[in-house]
């Protein structure tokens, strides 16, 4: 009896985390051309929470941001979890929590994503940022035109 309980528990505990994951954006299209055909979302479980929507911003025909908006049934905690798993080779998030927002820097791949708790739903940001090294190509650009 007792091994049935715990089994039957197990299943319940399982079913429950997997109705708890959420189908994250694919950042690998930040810095890709607007002309490839690129894969928007990453593959969902069956029980994943699916954004409402996504919004992807355009900068000289690249992709460098984007907004993902999930329904008000996703928790805050929940969609913690799935990032802090997603990025936990980076190290914990900054918690910013006089603005409502925790960011992860993902270096090697120069994007930030942002976590943020609206009234009603949840938003996540991912925003494409430059290299130390770009920033001084620019610089050096700049300067060249202006000698």
């Amino acid at each position: 009896m007792k091994t049935t309980i715990i089994v039957v528990a197990l299943l319940l505990s399982c079913t429950i985390a997997q109705a708890n994951d959420i189908q994250l954006f694919n950042p690998d299209i930040l810095g890709q051309s607007t002309s490839k055909e690129l894969k928007v979302l990453r593959d969902k479980n069956a029980r994943d929470i699916e954004p409402v929507s996504v919004i992807i911003n355009i900068k000289n025909g690249f992709y460098n941001a984007a907004t993902v908006i999930y329904p008000e049934e996703l928790r805050y905690e929940t969609a913690m979890a799935a990032l802090k798993d997603q990025y936990k080779r980076y190290g914990p998030p900054q918690r910013h929590k006089e603005i409502g927002m925790t960011v992860w820097r993902i270096g090697d791949k120069r994007y930030a994503v942002s976590l943020i708790q609206e009234k009603k739903y949840i938003k996540i940001l991912y925003i494409q940022f430059k290299s130390p090294e770009d920033i001084l190509k620019e610089i050096r650009k700049v300067n060249d035109q202006n000698e």
